[in-house]
C-alpha cells in the first residue's frame, strides 16, 4: 500500500459517512476572505509539515513542505456524484511541486494534488507539479490509470485548473485549453466512510511542494463553474511580498507593459537598504528574493522596511516586515 494509501484508510477511521449521491451546490474555499480554510469549513491535517500556511495578499501560502513531510485540508459534508455531473476549479500558482514516478509499481508522487472521492467511491486525483499536470483515477496513483504527467508550464503564473466529469469522462483543461481526458473508472474505494471526501495540498511524503492557492471550488457543475469567476489579470504594475521561510522576503512582480521592473528596499527613515536589481522582463509574473541583508552583505536588523517596485513609467510600494 502506498503512503497515500495508507494516509485515505487513516482517514476513513474519522470521515463522516453521507449517504446522498448526486452532486450538491458548490463548496469553495476564497483566499480572498482572509482566513485559512479552517475558518471557512475545512479540516487541517499537519501530522509531518513544520511551515504552517498563512494567507497573505489574496493567496493561501502552503510550504515549502520537505519531501517526508505532508499537509493538507480536508472536508466530506457534500455529496457527490461523478455520474450526475461534478466540476472542481482551483486557480494557484506553483513556486515549486515535486513529481516522482515509482519504478517498482509506475506509481506517482506529486508535491500538490486536488483529490476528490465521490459518493460511490470513484476517484479523481488531480495532480500539479513543476512539470506539469496529470489525473488519476486509481486507488494508487499508476500512471498507465487516467491522464499521465503532461509538461505543462506551472511556475510561470497564476493558472486555473478544471476537472470535469461529463458522460462517463473526465476531462481536464488549464487556462480553458483541455490537456486531456479519461474514462470516470469504477469505484475503488469500498469504505462508505471514504466516500465525498475532498482533500487539497500536499498529501504524499515522498516530494515536497510551495503553492499559493487563491481560490477552488467544487461540486455540482453549473454551480462550481458560475461561482468561479475568471481571475483578474493584471492591467497595471503590481507587487506582492511575503515573508520568506529562511528569513527575509519574497517578491512577486506582474508587469503587463512587459519591460524591467527594479525593486529596492528602504527603511522607515527612507534610507536605500537594498537594491535588488531588475526583474526580468516579462507580460506574466517575475519573482525577487531578499535574503535580509543590506547592500554591504551585513543582516538588516528586523522590522520594517518598503519595497519599492518602479519602471519607466509607474511605480508601487509595498510594506515588508523582516523577522529574526
Amino acid at each position: 500500500m502506498t503512503p497515500l494509501s495508507r494516509g485515505l484508510a487513516a482517514l476513513a477511521v474519522t470521515a463522516l459517512l453521507h449517504g446522498t449521491s448526486a452532486s450538491s451546490a458548490s463548496v469553495t474555499y476564497d483566499a480572498a476572505l482572509g482566513s485559512l480554510p479552517e475558518a471557512q469549513g475545512w479540516t487541517f491535517q499537519n501530522p509531518q509539515g513544520v511551515v504552517l500556511p498563512s494567507v497573505s495578499a489574496g493567496e493561501l501560502h502552503q510550504g515549502p513542505t520537505g519531501v517526508l513531510e505532508m499537509q493538507w485540508w480536508q472536508r466530506n459534508d457534500v455529496p457527490l456524484s461523478f455520474t450526475a455531473g461534478f466540476a472542481m476549479v482551483v486557480d494557484m500558482r506553483v513556486e515549486t511541486s515535486g513529481f516522482l514516478l515509482q519504478p517498482e509499481d509506475g506509481s506517482q508522487r506529486v508535491g500538490f494534488f486536488l483529490d476528490v472521492i465521490d459518493g460511490e467511491g470513484r476517484r479523481a486525483a488531480l495532480g500539479i507539479s513543476q512539470v506539469g499536470v496529470s489525473l488519476n483515477t486509481d486507488r494508487d496513483l499508476l500512471a498507465s490509470n487516467g491522464i499521465p504527467l503532461t509538461g505543462v508550464a506551472t511556475t510561470d503564473r497564476l493558472h486555473r485548473y478544471v476537472v470535469r466529469a461529463q458522460g462517463g469522462t473526465f476531462t481536464l483543461s488549464m487556462d480553458g485549453a483541455v490537456v486531456g481526458s479519461t474514462p470516470v473508472g469504477s469505484p475503488v474505494f469500498a469504505a462508505p466512510a471514504t466516500w465525498n471526501l475532498v482533500i487539497f495540498g500536499d498529501e504524499t511524503n515522498a516530494v515536497g511542494s510551495e503553492t499559493f492557492v487563491r481560490r477552488l471550488a467544487y461540486g455540482d457543475p453549473a454551480a462550481a463553474l458560475a461561482e468561479s469567476p475568471a481571475p483578474a489579470m493584471a492591467t497595471h504594475l503590481e507587487l506582492r511580498a511575503w515573508p520568506a521561510s529562511a528569513g527575509g522576503a519574497e517578491f512577486a512582480i506582474v508587469n503587463p507593459a512587459g519591460g524591467p521592473v527594479r525593486v529596492r528596499l528602504f527603511d522607515v527613515a527612507g534610507a536605500l537598504v537594498r537594491d535588488l536589481g531588475e526583474a526580468p522582463p516579462s507580460g506574466g509574473e517575475a519573482r525577487l528574493r531578499w535574503d535580509g541583508r543590506g547592500d554591504s552583505g551585513a543582516a538588516a536588523p528586523a522590522g520594517l522596511y518598503f519595497a519599492l517596485a518602479s519602471t519607466r513609467t509607474g511605480r508601487v510600494a509595498r510594506k515588508v516586515l523582516l523577522r529574526r
